[in-house]
């Protein structure tokens, strides 16, 4: 179990980048969902002990992570936004490198333990190839296998998905998924896709503060009734802000169709759209983020 508490951060200026963080996360994949600046990569790094907190506590299980970072380090795999490699080596000699560093041996249990972190993300067939040629993809693959060398109780994913084409996107959550059974798996990520069917137990942050953590479903269950959509004309937006709260916008043609919360029907103004284009609709993780996070659409 991770057990997080009252955990800040202040960095010079001052910019306050975790204020009081608490959390207690058993098994499975918990995502942390919030924009760029929000506190989330401040977080993830001191949970992976490579930076200290200013204030508060982090215990894996029996390990103290503030106190005992040696000892916390066997147990966290952590694969950061973007992960630094010798591009010239392959990909079979790095992971052993790295499967080294991390105490993993002796030499035939290691070698064994890297092949099969290479076959589990799909590599095994190019793992002789130097990594300055893999794709994106492949490089995040690759990331997941050194993050779960040595079975870690504690795997850290920071924006994982970034940059991504919507194949190795799900490629890459089907892989999250299936390794998060054995051990407590964060996600942190802005990308509201890697969070919606993916994760049973997520949190909001925005501006170093937790705003709202449960199932996705308890989450929407609080807007459920107030989320509507109906299409308006493109230079109506600006009036559309201030009359309503605006959640989103899609080009539908030559009009957007727009996502508003209200918890009254909104009344669409004269010569826009007519009053039965209106319609309530179900709300989903980008509606919440929406309307939780403060930033202009």
């Amino acid at each position: 179990m991770l057990t997080v508490s009252r955990l800040g951060k202040t960095y010079p200026g001052p910019v306050v980048a975790l204020e009081e963080i608490d959390l207690q996360l058993d098994r499975g994949l918990f995502g942390l969902l919030g924009p760029n600046g929000a506190g989330k990569s401040t977080l993830m790094r001191t949970l992976a002990t490579l930076q200290l907190p200013d204030s508060g506590s982090a215990r894996l299980d029996d390990i103290d992570l503030i106190a005992e970072p040696h000892r916390a380090r066997r147990t966290i795999g952590y694969l950061p936004q973007e992960m630094g490699v010798y591009p010239r080596v392959t990909a079979r000699e790095m992971l052993d490198y790295l499967a080294t560093l991390k105490g993993i041996g002796p030499h035939r249990e290691r070698r064994k333990h890297v092949e099969q972190q290479l076959a589990r993300v799909h590599l095994a067939d190019v793992a002789d190839r130097r990594l300055d040629t893999f794709s994106g993809g492949m490089k995040q693959r690759f990331g997941i296998a050194t993050a779960f060398l040595g079975q870690p109780s504690l795997v850290i994913v920071d924006e994982p998905t970034a940059g991504l084409d919507p194949y190795e996107r799900r490629r890459f959550q089907l892989m999250l998924s299936e390794r998060a059974r054995d051990c407590v798996l964060l996600l942190s990520t802005h990308i509201v896709e890697d969070i919606a069917g993916l994760c049973e137990n997520m949190a909001l942050i925005d501006r170093g503060r937790l705003l709202q953590r449960g199932s996705p479903r308890e989450l929407l269950q609080r807007i459920e009734g107030c989320v509507w959509e109906f299409p308006i004309a493109p230079e109506s937006l600006e009036e559309a802000r201030r009359r309503y709260r605006v959640l989103s916008f899609r080009p539908r043609h030559e009009r957007l169709s727009l996502r508003v919360y209200s918890k009254q029907r909104p009344t669409p103004w004269h010569g826009d759209c007519d009053e039965g284009a209106v319609g309530a609709i179900e709300p989903d993780l980008e509606d919440l983020y929406a309307y939780h996070v403060e930033q202009r659409v």
